[in-house]
């Protein structure tokens, strides 16, 4: 009865035990900003749990829990801005405070209504649904100068909002929302074939002092841009990707296509007397990538600085590199078909250069770009580091998980629960040095955080995922903006199936 979900994860994630669960589709029902979330547990700054495990490797400690009304399917997170640093706003003048957007997505059987039997029948086919809740993380001193994280809700997708979405299945903050004055933009990829783009802003009807209060002010999205990606399969919309200025949007799907959303041009274009371009007909805007993998498409990434220039990785095991400058651009032809194409040239031709990489045992899942370094990951449990000026048939280096599994045959006894669907650099990641952390959502194994020198674990996060949840996001939620600052940082994960939320410190 689920098998539109069923056969997603088992092209995904073949070896993976599945349990469905069935929601009602009340819980997308508007309810007040305190009954956003469950709160499990709130056990701040726990003194215990922290300790070393077998490899030597620093076992980290959960410090606040959340739940969630539907399963957690990614975060990302966006921090307070001013003059390239973070803004600490809110009523102590030494707090950090960040935005923490984690996505749900999950399958109901709907009621629609039909005339004749067949539309019945469709009525009672299972339907996806989805939610964007938003958190405030906030890291300060309390009055007895002890360091402390909250870490509330603050926000969520409006009814109509979220009932359109289908399911979150990335979610990625615009490069230019970390800029002093920039609009915060959200992309979210959806599980109803759409490409969604909300501004996130700060609610104006909300009565609170600004200058004693800002830190309890909800936070709500205003969609700005819907975009009908069209693809096949069974109409999953899988990854999205910010060019460098924000001028572009890359979506996949996992027909094994890609879509580039010319955003620039369609936010003109939905402007005072420019025509349509965020809602309705998107043709102008967006341009097909077709046969960009051979399989379901599960990452995208710009090229760090770039424009013209992203990687995409799937369930073929590659990774692969496309520049729309290579390409050719034709318009439609197919009745019907309004949108237009890049297609790459013959592979005979002269300028047929995008890269395949066959390094991989399994499906890729994340891809990070930072300078001109790649740091991807995969379904066979590693990360990978790329220097793309080289070739990318050759990784820097390769992080294992399960640093405590016992050798058998040549590989790790637990790698295959450590396959990683996230990966997530720190915000202060240097890459004049290479030196710098990288937070991995590891599934069935919890999360790991890694160095990008060379890729030996930093620690391991698992303690509070149950075995048989699966952690698909992670991403940093507050930091020190110098070395040798010596405050507490930390990320946040999310699992699916038990719809926690956890956080952590280092």
């Amino acid at each position: 009865t689920q098998r539109h979900l069923a056969r997603l994860v088992d092209r995904a994630h073949s070896r993976v035990h599945v349990h469905f669960r069935r929601v009602s589709t009340a819980t997308l029902t508007t309810q007040n900003e305190s009954k956003i979330t469950d709160d499990v547990t709130t056990n701040a700054m726990m003194k215990h749990g922290r300790g070393k495990g077998k490899s030597g490797c620093l076992v980290g400690k959960k410090v606040l829990e959340r739940t969630v009304k539907l399963n957690c399917a990614t975060v990302a997170v966006w921090f307070y801005q001013e003059n390239g640093r973070e803004r600490r706003n809110s009523n102590r003048d030494d707090d950090l405070c960040s935005i923490v957007a984690v996505g749900s997505y999950e399958h109901s059987r709907g009621e629609r209504k039909g005339e004749d039997e067949e539309e019945v029948q469709r009525g009672k086919e299972e339907e996806r649904i989805g939610q964007v809740t938003l958190f405030r993380c906030s890291r300060g001193k309390s009055e007895e100068e002890e360091e402390e994280i909250s870490f509330d809700a603050c926000g969520e997708l409006d009814a109509t909002s979220s009932a359109r979405c289908g399911g979150a299945f990335d979610l990625k903050f615009g490069n230019a929302s970390r800029s002093e004055g920039g609009k915060v933009e959200l992309a979210m990829a959806c599980a109803n074939n759409c490409l969604e783009v909300f501004e996130m802003m700060e609610d104006g009807d909300a009565d609170v002092d600004e200058d004693v209060n800002r830190g309890k002010q909800l936070v709500r999205l205003k969609p700005t841009g819907r975009f009908e990606c069209r693809f096949g399969g069974i109409g999953l919309c899988t990854s999205a990707a910010w060019s460098y200025r924000d001028k572009s949007i890359v979506a996949t799907g996992d027909d094994g296509a890609a879509v580039v959303v010319d955003y620039e041009r369609a936010m003109m274009m939905a402007s005072p007397g420019g025509g349509s371009g965020g809602e309705g007909d998107n043709s102008q805007v967006l341009f097909r990538v077709e046969n960009a993998h051979a399989d379901a498409i599960w990452a995208s990434s710009f090229l760090d600085g770039s424009e013209d220039v992203f990687f995409t990785g799937g369930d073929d095991c590659k990774l692969i590199k496309h520049d729309l400058r290579e390409m050719v651009r034709s318009n439609g032809d197919e009745e019907g078909d309004l949108s237009s194409a890049f297609a790459y040239p013959s592979q005979t031709s002269q300028n047929f250069r995008f890269e395949k990489n066959p390094a991989f045992g399994a499906g890729v899942t994340s891809i990070e770009s930072k300078g001109d370094f790649l740091y991807v990951g995969s379904y066979d449990g590693a990360c990978r580091a790329f220097d793309v000026r080289k070739s990318l048939k050759e990784p820097m280096w390769i992080s294992r998980g399960n640093d405590d599994g016992k050798e058998e045959d040549g590989e790790k006894e637990g790698e295959e629960e450590a396959s990683i669907w996230r990966v997530r650099l720190h915000p202060n990641f240097s890459t004049t040095k290479r030196e710098g952390k990288i937070a991995l959502a590891s599934m069935k194994a919890g999360c790991r955080v890694i160095s990008s020198l060379d890729g030996s674990t930093v620690g391991t996060y698992r303690n509070g995922h149950d075995d048989d949840k699966v952690v698909y996001g992670c991403d940093w939620a507050f930091f020190n903006e110098e070395e040798e600052e010596e405050e507490e940082e930390g990320f946040v994960s999310c699992s699916f199936y038990d719809r926690r939320i956890h956080v952590w410190t280092l």
